[in-house]
């Protein structure tokens, strides 16, 4: 019983510390795909994987804001996910290969 006891002390303060490190991290992330994005010209050639990434990464801030981590870690990944598919179209676009886009190929 006291073993248990000090397993709870000792594990539980670092269960709950981990959800606002990971939630603050995949925002980072998230928000380093988002600048990539940009900088490779995402925004005016992908508009709506970009706008939905934009939109994804603002909701996770809020939630994060409100100690909803969870929600901000799943938000925060899906807004480096809209925005690594921007990028990726982006890319396609600017080789030329509008053709392989609209298949929905990827490279």
């Amino acid at each position: 019983m006291k073993t248990t006891l000090w397993f709870l002390i000792l594990l539980l303060p670092m269960a709950i510390a981990c959800s606002p490190i990971s939630a603050s991290k995949a925002i980072s992330h998230a928000d380093e795909s988002l600048k990539a994005a940009q900088a490779i010209g995402g925004e005016a050639k992908c508009p709506y994987e970009f706008k939905a990434a934009v939109l994804a990464l603002e909701y996770a801030k809020s939630r994060e804001g409100t100690s909803d981590f969870e929600a901000a870690i799943e938000f925060a990944k899906k807004a480096r996910e809209l925005a690594e598919e921007a990028s990726r179209k982006a890319a396609l676009i600017d080789d030329g290969n509008q053709a392989r886009l609209d298949q929905g190929v990827t490279p």
